[in-house]
């Protein structure tokens, strides 16, 4: 390789580095889902595991919308409300 070719090729990848590097920019919304309760049978950690995801999330600049144990009526309300807020 010449030189040349190297300073240019050395230009490029720090530019596509840079590009890839930048978080994106605007309104970031996660939205949660997790059920615990059901009929037969309870799950455990499933409370934890929202909460850690949600912590997580907000650190990252997220605006999250939580869903948990609701019944199928209010499940569709919120996801609906999340879809028109996004």
């Amino acid at each position: 390789m010449t030189l040349r070719f190297r300073w240019i090729w050395a230009v490029v990848m720090v530019a596509c580095a840079t590009v890839v590097a930048q978080p994106p920019s605007g309104h970031r919304a996660a939205l949660l889902i997790g059920n615990s309760d059901y009929p037969n049978a309870k799950l455990n950690g499933v409370t934890a595991s929202l909460d850690a995801v949600q912590a997580s999330l907000k650190l990252r600049g997220y605006s999250v919308t939580r869903i948990e144990n609701t019944t199928q009526k209010q499940f569709k309300e919120k996801t609906e409300a999340f879809a028109h807020s996004v």
